[in-house]
């Protein structure tokens, strides 16, 4: 299977190629259009060379070559995607595939997600919404960042594989939230190097006290204040969600989302593409995290849905001055920086949030190797 993907994807490449060929060829014709006088008469490839046309005419037919090559596209694009998700899940059942866990600032990594995402949402006639709700327990001194370890490049696969679900079965001028909720965890979860794939490439000091200290990626890590005091260092819980005012997901279909191959209103998602691997990778990438579970919350057919993704990470923070450290128990909260919230109407806290959708949730088991 893989050697098949490899080699549909060979011509695909090729394929890019000519139509953004033609996209320059297109473009140029448009120029020479605007540059030719109104009156000049232009012949049409379909009629004999002595037969005039007006260029009102000659641009409709650029036009519509403009459209055939963004259709082709479109369609190019969508075979390379297919490609992609089978790859990745082929590598993935083999055991061959490699996370790329790193440290960064989760406001930025939320913020930008948002921005991206924001136009290309009003230009499907959406309308978009972004908020962060962030536990006010957190100790977070004035002018520092929330940082924690994660693989963000295939948990941003993840978020754009809801948003794009969202905008797919959503009509137009419907509503669509991105969300993040943080909250601090009462204890520190007992993780084993052998749990999950985050869980063997944490720091030393991110998982139990030590007094050595820890490297990570190669390099000198963050310090942390457990290596004098021995603390355990605090965990953080992180929530992304999507959800949307569209086509809604029945209880009984709601499993079925995240198996491979699987498709449920299969009429709707061939008019959007796919094979119904996306959520089986998603759900891949989610729980090769430490506490990574992926759901979906919805009342039913038609009502709308709410897909979600959790994890658990370290509290790690980056002080004014560039410093990253580990936060351990014990540490002394003095103003919060919060990565705040593009949309604020509506927020509420996020212990309330949280309760009040417990019980809706849908979890999955892990999948059986």
């Amino acid at each position: 299977l893989s050697y098949i993907m490899h080699e549909v994807r060979n011509p695909l490449g090729a394929a890019c190629l000519l139509v953004s060929e033609q996209q320059i060829l297109i473009a140029d014709l448009r120029g020479l259009l605007l540059r030719l006088p109104s009156t000049s008469p232009l012949p049409l490839p379909a009629q004999p060379v002595s037969t005039p046309s007006s260029p009102d005419r000659v641009a409709a037919l650029i036009g519509s070559l403009d459209e055939i090559s963004v259709a082709v596209q479109t369609q190019i694009d969508q075979m390379a995607s297919i490609c992609n998700d089978v790859l990745h899940l082929e590598k993935v059942s083999s055991g061959k595939f490699e996370f790329e866990f790193s440290i960064r600032c989760v406001a930025e990594f939320f913020h930008d997600v948002a921005k991206e995402t924001r136009p290309v949402m009003h230009s499907s006639g959406m309308s978009f919404h972004a908020e962060a709700l962030i536990d006010p327990s957190l100790p977070l001194q004035k002018g520092c960042r929330l940082f924690t370890f994660a693989d963000f490049v295939r948990l941003r696969q993840v978020i754009s594989n809801f948003l794009s679900n969202a905008r797919k079965f959503s009509a137009s001028g419907r509503k669509i939230t991105f969300r993040l909720q943080v909250r601090l965890l009462p204890s520190t979860p007992k993780y084993e190097r052998g749990d999950c794939p985050h869980a063997a490439q944490l720091p030393d000091s991110c998982l139990t006290s030590t007094a050595n200290a820890s490297t990570w990626g190669g390099g000198k890590f963050p310090k942390s204040k457990a290596n004098e005091e021995r603390e355990d260092p605090l965990w953080v819980h992180f929530r992304f969600s999507v959800a949307d005012e569209g086509a809604g997901v029945a209880p009984e279909d709601a499993a079925k989302l995240f198996k491979p191959y699987s498709q449920i209103r299969a009429g709707e998602q061939q008019n959007g593409g796919g094979t119904g691997l996306g959520l089986c990778i998603s759900r891949v990438f989610v729980e090769a995290h430490c506490g990574g579970r992926i759901g979906v919350v919805s009342e039913g057919r038609g009502k709308g849905s709410e897909f979600f993704f959790e994890f658990e990470g370290p509290l790690v923070v980056e002080d004014p001055g560039g410093e990253v450290t580990i936060i351990q128990k014990g540490t002394k909260k003095e103003t919060q920086e919060s990565p705040g919230s593009e949309h604020e109407q509506g927020s509420v806290p996020l212990s309330d949030l949280h309760q009040e959708q417990k019980d809706e949730q849908v979890f999955l088991p892990s999948p059986v190797n």
